[in-house]
């Protein structure tokens, strides 16, 4: 899927790599992208390299999606993380949480797709930049209390199932 027609990739930095910027305002709640990719058992996702495993999203307790093609990776694969993101992912489509203004990156929060279930992941330190920044990102930030008042049900629907069983016990 192409991104929205108001997005483009952008090279920032040496740190942060690719991000996807506003060219001309978008309004909250519309679909800024969907989601292209193919699903890997944890199996496949093992036998990517580090590079490729950079570029993977969890959506199940043993699934990941990955590019359709890791030599011609699409631009909606370049989103960043911010510990104040502006875009929700519901059913494969990305969706603006806010109005964006021109320049503006969009962003994700990754707690709500990572829980550590195929391997430890960490972004430390975080580089969002946000006023709100967490100071590093983990797979365990799911079990933050305050992440789960903030986002509700917007982790993916293996997480919230973790965070709902935590809650029973």
């Amino acid at each position: 899927m192409a991104l929205h027609k108001n997005l483009i990739k952008k090279w920032i930095n040496e740190s942060k790599g690719w991000g996807i910027f506003v060219k001309e305002p978008i309004k909250k709640g519309e679909i800024v992208m969907i989601d292209s990719g193919r699903v890997l058992t944890a199996q496949e996702y093992f036998l990517l390299s580090p590079e490729q495993q950079n570029l993977t999203y969890q959506i199940d307790l043993d699934k990941v999606i990955v590019p359709n093609d890791f030599n011609h990776i699409s631009d909606e694969w370049f989103v960043n993380h911010s510990c104040t993101p502006n875009t929700i992912l519901s059913q494969g489509k990305w969706i603006s949480s806010k109005d964006l203004n021109e320049g503006e990156e969009l962003t994700h929060d990754y707690a709500l797709v990572w829980a550590n279930d195929l391997e430890p992941f960490e972004i430390n330190p975080c580089l969002c930049g946000s006023k709100d920044c967490r100071g590093k990102m983990t797979g365990d930030d799911w079990k933050i209390s305050e992440l789960q008042e903030k986002y509700k049900n917007q982790f993916m629907p293996y997480v919230m199932e973790k965070i709902e069983k935590a809650h029973r016990l």
